[in-house]
C-alpha cells in the first residue's frame, strides 16, 4: 500500500470514528461492540471473530451494516457536518478576536452562521 492509500485509509477511519461518536448509540449491540473494537481498538475482523467465537464473515457483515447505518444517519441528520462547521466558525472567531479594530462585518457573518443551527 502506498502513502496516498495509507492516508485515504486513515482519513476514512477517522471519519468513521467521528460518526461512531455521534451515532454509535443508535446501532444494534453487536454492531456497536464490533465497531468499537474495530475502529477504536484497531482490532482486525479476525481478532474480533476469535474473541466473540463467530465467523469472520459474521463480523464483516455486522461491521459493514453498522458503517452503512452511520453514513445514513449522517446523511439525514448531519450532526457531524454541523458540528464541524460550528468548530470552524469558533476557530475563526478566536483567530480574529485579537484583531483591533474589531471587524463588525466578520462578527455579523459569524453570528449569522451560528444562528442557522438554532
Amino acid at each position: 500500500m502506498d502513502r496516498s492509500q495509507d492516508d485515504a485509509l486513515l482519513a476514512r477511519t477517522a471519519e468513521l470514528t467521528l460518526l461512531y461518536d455521534c451515532y454509535g448509540e443508535l446501532l444494534a449491540d453487536k454492531q456497536r461492540a464490533y465497531l468499537t473494537l474495530h475502529l477504536q481498538e484497531d482490532w482486525t475482523l479476525s481478532e474480533i471473530a476469535d474473541d466473540h467465537q463467530v465467523s469472520r464473515q459474521a463480523v464483516y457483515d455486522q461491521v459493514k451494516r453498522g458503517v452503512q447505518l452511520l453514513l445514513q444517519y449522517e446523511e439525514k441528520l448531519q450532526l457531524l457536518r454541523k458540528h464541524q462547521e460550528r468548530q470552524a466558525v469558533y476557530a475563526a472567531m478566536q483567530e480574529n478576536a485579537i484583531e483591533l479594530p474589531l471587524n463588525f462585518e466578520a462578527v455579523r457573518s459569524w453570528t449569522d452562521r451560528l444562528k442557522q443551527w438554532d
